[in-house]
């Protein structure tokens, strides 16, 4: 298992105030007020369409499990099991560092 230097266990604990603080600004609602405010405001304003994101990276994610699948059943899917263990890891790590923080 990787052990994370100090770098990297600050850039995961930034991570994690960025998603407790709204994600630095992200999805703020605007008032019925503000929204005819004038044309400015609108300049200021971001649309995101994350039905379609969340589509496009489902749609990603479904070519590589048919691909996957296929090896499997072929039997030519033989994954390194050093590197699943190192993102179990990894993934734990985060897991615990993450669950650390929102327990303060």
């Amino acid at each position: 298992m990787k052990i994370k230097s100090g770098a990297e266990a600050g850039a995961d604990v930034e991570r994690v105030r960025q998603r407790q603080s709204g994600k630095a600004g992200q999805n703020k609602e605007i008032s019925a007020e503000s929204k005819n405010a004038g044309a400015a405001l609108k300049s200021d304003t971001v649309e995101v369409d994350l039905g379609r994101q969340i589509a496009d990276i489902a749609s990603g994610r479904a070519d590589r499990v048919a691909q996957i699948k296929a090896l499997v059943e072929s039997g030519k899917y033989n994954p390194d099991s050093k590197k699943i263990a190192d993102a179990v890891g990894s993934y734990l790590d985060d897991e615990i560092l993450f669950d650390n923080l929102e327990n303060l």
